[in-house]
């Protein structure tokens, strides 16, 4: 996502969870400390592995961090996004999907970590 600073050029702007007290994970698939993310952007610093699917069990998909977990998820390889926009956020008829990876991942780590 692009935003404009204050003269007109475009800045990265990125969504970050904000569920943990220590850790963040962006869109981007990186996940950083709170206190190393970039204020303007809300973007992780682009150093360590994008994706990491540290403390995860790929076999249970469990992962002991919801950052974590969001990071792994958002690996383009694990998660589809033609697949990930159509899954329903509740079972009732009228619900409605996700927008994005990013807010599937989110979604679905919620309840599938250890973390909460």
């Amino acid at each position: 996502m692009l935003k404009w600073d204050d003269i007109g050029f475009p800045v990265q702007a990125c969504r970050s969870t904000a569920q943990g007290r220590y850790l963040l994970a962006d869109d981007s698939g990186y996940v950083c400390d709170a206190l190393s993310v970039k204020s303007d952007s809300r973007c992780c610093p682009q150093k360590g592995s994008q994706f990491s699917c540290q403390g995860c069990n790929l076999i249970s998909q469990c992962c002991n961090s919801y950052e974590f977990c969001v990071s792994c998820c958002l690996n383009p390889v694990k998660t589809h996004k033609e697949l990930a926009v159509l899954v329903k956020i509740a079972k009732a008829e009228t619900a409605g999907a996700y927008n994005t990876v990013f807010d599937f991942c989110a979604g679905r780590c919620r309840h599938n970590s250890e973390s909460v």
